[in-house]
């Protein structure tokens, strides 16, 4: 689903006017994103609740793509949420990709 919504951004906010060259693109891509959360709510998957600098790192959630040393926070939070995780029920259907505070490196 990230997909969908992330192209959404590279539209220039004229692109939403119905009289834009680009609207039917727009319309497109949205309504395609929509579409697929209306079968994901119908078939009970749901997005983690991942809250960046507050969610503790869980290697059965989530696929660490880089650390980060940000001062004043322990090491093993999730700092940034690059892409979404699904989950269906209790099953992992994507691990969210994620940005993880490290230790700070001694100097």
């Amino acid at each position: 689903i990230n997909a969908e919504y992330m192209g959404l951004g590279i539209f220039p906010a004229e692109a939403k006017q119905s009289d834009h060259g680009l609207f039917g693109i727009y319309e497109g891509i949205k309504m395609t994103g929509d579409l697929l959360l209306k079968v994901f709510n119908k078939h009970n998957i749901t997005k983690m609740e991942l809250t960046a600098n507050e969610t503790v790192f869980d290697p059965n959630f989530h696929n660490a793509l880089f650390q980060s040393q940000v001062p004043g926070m322990e090491a093993g939070i999730v700092c940034s949420v690059l892409k979404e995780g699904y989950m269906l029920h209790d099953r992992v259907l994507r691990a969210a990709e994620v940005g993880v505070t490290s230790e700070p490196e001694d100097e």
